[in-house]
């Protein structure tokens, strides 16, 4: 019952969910359409967005274990889904075209801004270490599998996060700082 959407923008930031402020950065100038995908649950509640670099999708389609497939082309060098780089095998200049397989829930955004921070002690059993967070107003979310929200702080520059009592196992974490996506990366519970 979840809705996934895939397209392009070509503005230099867009919105995926006003409340939550989840903004993604175009990794070219404003007039370059930079590639997304983003899964919303039944009730209209983003779950995740993900950008891709410059290119257009043009088709989508989702398997019963949730992985989800995507068409389109890219003028780039590259483009990147979730961990896996495609390269332009064209000219410079010229269009490439891509199907990319995504899992259900990615486990990396591409970086538009680039972060120095450090989690520290994972895996763990119940703590880690974030460190190396530039300034204020950054954001941590830390999500299950299932998308669902576990744990939402702001952070300074070194903070000590208490996930006791949580189940064992992966979690996914975003860093937000002033509504865009600064990284994202796992965090595993022994």
């Amino acid at each position: 019952n979840d809705i996934i959407i895939a397209g392009s923008f070509s503005w230099l930031y867009v919105s995926f969910d006003q409340l939550e402020k989840i903004t993604l950065k175009n990794s070219g100038p404003a007039t370059t359409a930079d590639i997304f995908v983003a899964k919303y649950d039944a009730a209209g509640n983003l779950l995740w967005v993900q950008s891709a670099g410059a290119g257009l999708a043009s088709g989508l389609i989702t398997d019963s274990n949730g992985d989800i497939y995507m068409a389109g082309m890219f003028g780039e060098e590259e483009v990147s889904f979730d961990k896996t780089i495609l390269k332009n095998s064209t000219s410079s200049g010229s269009s490439d075209v891509f199907i990319a397989k995504l899992s259900g829930i990615p486990t990396s955004v591409r970086q538009n801004t680039p972060v120095a921070s450090n989690i520290s002690s994972n895996p763990t059993e119940s703590t880690f270490h974030i460190s190396g967070i530039e300034g204020e107003n950054c954001i941590i979310t830390i999500y299950s599998l299932t998308g669902e929200k576990i744990y939402e702080s702001f952070l300074k520059d070194s903070e000590i996060i208490d996930l006791s009592g949580k189940a064992k196992g992966t979690y996914l974490y975003q860093l937000l700082k002033e509504g865009v996506v600064l990284k994202t990366g796992k965090i595993v519970l022994e």
